[in-house]
């Protein structure tokens, strides 16, 4: 069965590689993604005040439970970037 997604944001975040997050030869290490995605997932949560420090003060804990990329081609250092997020919600099916 298919799961159906409400999309409940979108968010384009614009980043620079910077030099200290490429490898010997400038490009940008995959390691290092997870941080352009948190800035995105940042920009995306703040209009909405569900920042992690906002949730912190709420006693609150939202874990991510999955994540998806996809690579468009290699980046490299001193090269911007936009970060494109999309924050979906499944819908839920009660038996």
């Amino acid at each position: 069965m298919a799961v159906v997604y409400q999309t409940l944001g979108y968010q384009e975040t614009p980043v620079r590689v910077q030099f200290g997050l490429v490898d010997r030869y400038g490009t940008l290490w995959h390691g290092h993604v997870l941080a352009f995605l948190e800035m995105a997932r940042a920009d995306l949560a703040r209009p909405f005040a569900l920042g992690a420090s906002d949730l912190l003060k709420a006693d609150l804990a939202v874990p991510m439970l999955e994540l998806e990329w996809q690579y468009k081609a290699l980046a490299f250092h001193d090269e911007a970037l936009v970060v494109q997020g999309t924050l979906l919600k499944p819908q839920l099916s009660i038996p």
